[in-house]
């Protein structure tokens, strides 16, 4: 058995991990409403008037001890220099920390500040992730009768944020780390995807930085964990540990820290080029989309259609508060720009079946046969005198009205 064979048991072969002569397996994905902690505040400033960001005591321990990971005496290959160079100086630090404030899982500061480790149920009760955020994650792999694994990890897909990267937690799915592959073969599944910290998208300009801190971030939770196997690099980090690896319930389904791993992104370019670079991205995507979807069209209209329902529906089944409120926004500017209108009986409809629908009906048909409730001057005819005179008040029938009397 891979996991739990006994209760020292790990999912690795049984000897300490040596990162120098490792090569990472792991891969990131980076293409694919969060707040300060209740007691965060912003001062209103010293006597310079630059305002003081004054952190919770979760967010000062967090940030404290990621500052000290990124920073321990270790060789190039264990740690990546950018760090270094990012995240010399504190102000470096607290600075992008300042742009992307962090939202904490419940208790977590009781948890970091107890004297003994959480149980494993503290990781299922943590909270499920929803879109545009970037986060620390935890997933925990069970199997009845074995002994439950904890992996960490981060997700900053620029798009849709640590979703993208949680949903590759499957059988067969892509990029998923060695050991979380490993454990699947064996039986075991996904008994919890959870968020540790998380905060808002990053605007482009930002993003490299901010992935960078959300790699510190990863590392020191999963270090804190005990979610990486042991390994004789411990010794960087061991004097950072709240407890001790015993103590802890679970097996570790990292097979490293991050620390040694690429920062995705383009760290040489200002805040500036990277936003423009990423306009300009979005801007050709947009043109490539709409593009491919009009030759797609035009090649086979039905299997395009198909294939529409197909992925509307999809969508619409993961995502249903979001298609509701789509839906809801979709009709009312459609009212709103007139685009589906009734002139006979001077009323908007939202689509082409609900337009068709009422020219069809008995409505209509008294409207436009029935002379009676008929404004001559706007050439329009209504189903009752109450439709008749609440057309009357309105701007477009005044305006017709002034035009045919004064000639303007």
């Amino acid at each position: 058995m891979v996991l739990a064979m006994a209760d020292n048991s790990l999912p690795y072969d049984g000897e300490a991990y040596n990162s120098e002569t490792y090569e990472s397996q792991v891969h990131r994905e980076v293409e694919a409403e969060s707040t300060f902690d209740e007691d965060s505040e912003i001062d209103e400033g010293d006597s310079d008037g630059v305002k003081l960001l004054h952190l919770s005591p979760l967010a000062q321990l967090v940030d404290d001890l990621t500052f000290k990971l990124v920073n321990v005496p270790a060789p190039h290959w264990y740690m990546n220099p950018e760090f270094g160079v990012l995240f010399e100086k504190r102000f470096s630090y607290d600075s992008i920390a300042a742009c992307s404030p962090l939202t904490f899982a419940a208790n977590l500061y009781e948890v970091l500040t107890s004297s003994t480790p959480p149980s494993l149920d503290y990781f299922t009760s943590l909270p499920q992730a929803t879109i545009r955020q970037w986060a620390v994650y935890a997933i925990v792999m069970a199997k009845a009768g074995e002994k439950s694994g904890l992996y960490v990890g981060s997700g900053t897909n620029g798009t849709y944020g640590v979703t993208t990267r949680l949903s590759q937690y499957k059988p067969g799915g892509s990029m998923i780390p060695r050991f979380v592959k490993r454990a699947f073969e064996q039986g075991y599944h996904v008994a919890h995807r959870g968020l540790i910290c998380w905060t808002p998208l990053p605007t482009p300009g930002l993003a490299p930085r901010v992935r960078a801190r959300f790699l510190g971030l990863e590392a020191l939770f999963a270090c804190l964990f005990f979610a990486t196997i042991p390994a004789i690099t411990d010794t960087y980090f061991e004097h950072l540990l709240l407890w001790k690896r015993d103590q802890v319930t679970w097996n570790p389904l990292c097979s490293h820290l991050p620390l040694n791993e690429k920062i995705p992104g383009d760290l040489g370019m200002g805040f500036e080029e990277l936003e423009l670079v990423a306009a300009m991205r979005t801007r050709n995507l947009r043109a490539y989309a709409t593009k491919n979807r009009a030759d797609r069209k035009a090649k086979d209209p039905d299997a395009f259609r198909a294939r529409d329902r197909v992925v509307k529906n999809a969508w619409n089944k993961a995502h249903p508060g979001r298609a509701v409120d789509t839906a809801r926004k979709v009709r009312k500017k459609a009212k709103d720009e007139g685009r589906f209108r009734c002139n006979d009986c001077d009323v908007n409809l939202f689509c082409t079946a609900a337009l068709n629908k009422h020219l069809r009906s008995d409505k209509h048909a008294d409207a436009v046969a029935d002379p009676r409730f008929r404004c001559h001057a706007c050439g329009k005819s209504f189903a009752s005198q109450e439709s008749l005179d609440r057309h009357n008040t309105r701007k477009a029938h005044l305006n017709v009205v002034a035009k045919s009397t004064f000639g303007l």
